[in-house]
């Protein structure tokens, strides 16, 4: 008899499907030698490729990290910003019961002051999250766009934070991690096993930190543990790389901001997000660092296993046939869709643009929106109350209140239109 690996699920056990899966993980990493290596270290079992749209050319691996069946969608590192926030649309639509997204990969750092121990500061090989506390009123993440003729960094706006349970997953992982009682450590011995080149820590003479306004290096005490530290903060996200050490610090100070990247611009609103990143660099255009990049890969993937111990286990929703079935028929023959469906309409009608606005709307012969002649069917005899509901719903109630109904809806055009 055929030995079974341990890691990989059985082609004749019960199949998943494209709704069996309820967290997404959106990686942009540094090391892509080999997808398989890469999934035996993410997942603790894989499961078999599925089949998405063609229209998604997002790479997707499908595995179970402890009670949660994820899906990891591939970017590499070198692409062009917005990519992981593109992969999580096309995520979003392809896979209409993940909940929860993860956006893990590397990220330059921002020291904190000078006086603080180094246990408390921000090295190369450290975790930050897009976490300030379940008190802050402020965004996790912090667009900012290039400096103007004030020479100031110019705030673009304020992405919504993650849901209260996420925040809530957030705060005891976070009391966990504080007690000492975590499992990065533990997961990081494996990729050793796995590929001897990934396991690569920061020793002192690779991580160097230099001063703003000079080439003098920044004396600083030696870590006795190569154990990553877990920061917890804002997240700027540029169009381009930061390498100003001076834009640096000026957003540390204004808006706490412990790390900047590129691949997390345009994070949609309304989504169920946590941003976890590596610090493989720390903003200051100096290429010295820049070869610590797939330890900063690797703590991050640690570090976001180490919090799904701490998210509640999610129930798929109804099988994929019955939501076709609703957004096909004029009658909703599931009881539980009931009370989305006037928001929906108003949604389509309200002009409202993510996810739906990341894709090509085609038209019809007659050159209207197909949003909108998708959903004149629907109408019917709940027209006159959509029209009630409309001018009591405003765009970021409907994004935020009901993002399943405007996701199906997205995933239809996405994969019919």
């Amino acid at each position: 008899m055929t030995a079974r690996n341990k890691n990989t699920r059985r082609q004749d056990d019960q199949p998943y499907s494209l709704g069996s899966y309820t967290i997404g993980w959106v990686f942009s990493g540094y090391f892509f030698y080999r997808d398989e290596d890469e999934c035996k270290f993410i997942f603790n079992e894989i499961h078999p490729k599925l089949p998405t749209n063609p229209r998604d050319t997002t790479k997707y691996s499908f595995g179970r990290i402890g009670q949660h069946n994820v899906v990891v969608a591939h970017i590499p590192n070198s692409t062009n910003r917005g990519a992981a926030s593109y992969a999580a649309a096309n995520m979003s639509l392809t896979f209409f019961n993940v909940s929860l997204i993860l956006l893990v990969g590397t990220a330059g750092g921002v020291p904190k002051q000078s006086l603080k121990p180094l246990e408390q500061d921000v090295v190369c090989g450290d975790v930050v999250v897009s976490y300030y506390g379940k008190w802050k009123e402020c965004g996790f993440v912090i667009p900012y766009l290039e400096r103007g003729n004030d020479k100031q960094y110019q705030i673009k706006d304020m992405n919504y934070s993650p849901s209260p349970e996420t925040i809530k997953a957030l705060e005891n992982w976070k009391d966990r991690i504080a007690m000492g009682r975590t499992k990065i450590t533990r997961y990081l011995p494996k990729a050793k096993e796995i590929n001897p080149d990934w396991y690569h820590p920061p020793w002192p003479e690779r991580d160097i930190l230099y001063q703003v306004d000079s080439d003098q290096c920044v004396e600083r005490a030696i870590r006795t543990s190569h154990d990553p530290v877990v920061h917890y903060g804002a997240i700027g996200a540029g169009d381009t790389a930061m390498t100003d050490g001076y834009g640096r610090d000026q957003l540390r100070d204004m808006y706490g901001v412990l790390a900047f990247d590129t691949q997390t611009r345009e994070l949609l609103r309304g989504f169920n997000m946590v941003v976890i990143k590596g610090i493989s660099h720390y903003c200051d255009g100096r290429p010295e660092n820049m070869n610590l990049g797939p330890w900063g890969s690797l703590t991050a993937t640690a570090a976001a296993k180490d919090f799904l111990n701490f998210v509640s286990v999610i129930t798929p929703g109804p099988p994929q046939h019955q939501l076709c079935k609703w957004v096909n028929e004029s009658e909703c023959e599931t009881s539980w869709l009931e009370p989305y469906r006037v928001p929906a309409l108003v949604y389509c009608l309200s002009w409202v643009g993510p996810p739906v606005t990341w894709y090509h709307v085609p038209v019809d012969a007659e050159g209207r929106d197909v949003i909108r002649s998708q959903c004149l069917p629907f109408l019917g005899g709940w027209g006159l109350q959509m029209q009630r509901e409309r001018s009591k719903l405003s765009a970021d109630d409907i994004l935020n209140t009901y993002p399943r109904v405007w996701r199906l809806l997205g995933r239809k055009l996405f994969y019919e239109g």
